[in-house]
């Protein structure tokens, strides 16, 4: 967390001697509704992502403005190499920049630049200590007799 943090705090400050330099920049940002990263109240964005987006709006000296994305979509790339979403905005100068919840990967990264993750979500499995022993993989559950 904190190499990402001190990279964060790079780009935040090359951020803020370029708006510095061309007088407030006012950006165009897409994204779409997924609570708690990104939602609309009383015509307002908010969530996770806004948050983040309006501390590094406030310390590099720009603005913004929010836009859904006409489809809803993240973005996808279709096997014809067709894009939608997010990703159809940013690629298609629509938009400067997307805002959400936006997995990273080899497909989307041919269209855009992605910066580095602000946030990682992985899945867990919890197990009492006193089965731990027997259970090393997800093949090991099916002898398991005793679920709590």
């Amino acid at each position: 967390m904190k190499s990402n943090t001190s990279y964060i705090i790079k780009v935040l400050i090359l951020i803020a001697i370029y708006c510095n330099s061309v007088n407030a920049v006012k950006l165009k940002g897409v994204t779409v509704e997924v609570t708690p990263y990104v939602y609309v109240m009383n015509n307002e964005f908010y969530g996770y992502c806004v948050d983040v987006m309006n501390a590094i709006a406030e310390i590099s000296g720009f603005n913004y403005s929010l836009y859904r994305a006409p489809d809803g979509k993240h973005g996808e790339v279709s096997p014809t190499g067709a894009i939608n979403g997010i990703m159809n905005e940013v690629y298609y100068g629509a938009a400067d920049f997307g805002l959400a919840s936006l997995t990273v990967s080899e497909s989307r990264k041919r269209y855009v630049d992605f910066s580095k993750p602000i946030m990682n979500l992985s899945v867990s499995a919890l197990i009492h200590t006193t089965n731990a022993e027997y259970i090393e993989t997800f093949r090991d559950l099916p002898r398991q007799t005793r679920i709590t």
